[in-house]
């Protein structure tokens, strides 16, 4: 599903000096897996997920969505795949402060076809109810906890039922507590819709939730093994 082939990053300093993010990595993740990808701030991890995700352009090296190279891509052919087939949870929750929780998650879908049908705000409402939030659907995002907020998201995430799901530091705001449920939530929608994930964190802790877990360090990828 997502493949990098001697995909590299170098941005430049404001005097012009190359400063090397990700240094020739090779990754493919397999439909239906779950990867936990572990690394120190700096390491490279957030630039790679980007990479993947064709939101960030290769300095060399090949990135493929399925079997679509994504640079072999107009921009509006980019944004359509990304639309259509990648969920993304970001670090922080991005909510729209003036939409309540159901136009948050509806959002992705006014890109799409079927913006505004009913078919629509029914599976936002389902998927609301799934993450446990089915009271909340008129509130706004002022007037949720930072977990419920992360929760939103992941219903956000998934209108467009996406067969790829990225996510980049998803748990780093939140308690011990609040992260585990947030996991635990995220592991059972692996299971349930078979959606394939790519998860970075700093938190090695959170490697068992996944199916293979990989570490990342200066720019490269430094081991790999079964979550668990």
């Amino acid at each position: 599903m997502i493949v990098l082939e001697n995909v590299a990053k170098t941005f430049l300093t404001k005097d012009g000096t190359p400063v090397p993010a990700v240094k020739g990595v090779s990754l493919a993740v397999k439909k239906g897996e779950f990867v936990i990808l572990t690394g120190r701030s700096g390491s490279g991890k957030t630039t790679l997920l980007n990479l993947a995700a064709g939101l960030t352009r290769p300095t060399a090296g090949e990135v493929r969505l399925g079997d679509v190279n994504l640079w072999a891509l107009s921009d509006r052919e980019q944004s359509q795949i990304r639309n259509r087939k990648v969920g993304f949870i970001f670090q922080f929750p991005s909510l729209l402060p003036s939409l309540t929780v159901l136009e948050n998650v509806l959002l992705p879908m006014t890109f799409g076809r079927n913006h505004g049908s009913e078919t629509s705000a029914d599976r936002a409402a389902t998927l609301l109810k799934t993450v446990g939030l089915e009271d909340k659907v008129g509130a706004y995002p002022r007037q949720l906890s930072a977990g419920q907020q992360q929760r939103v998201v992941i219903a956000r995430s998934l209108i467009n039922q996406p067969e790829i799901l990225l996510a980049d530091e998803p748990t780093s705001n939140l308690d011990e507590q609040t992260e585990r449920e947030i996991m635990d939530m995220v592991r059972g929608l692996h299971a349930s819709m078979g959606v394939t994930i790519l998860l970075v964190t700093h938190t090695s802790q959170l490697t068992p939730f996944g199916t293979r877990a990989l570490e990342m360090a200066e720019g490269a990828l430094r081991n790999e093994r079964t979550a668990h």
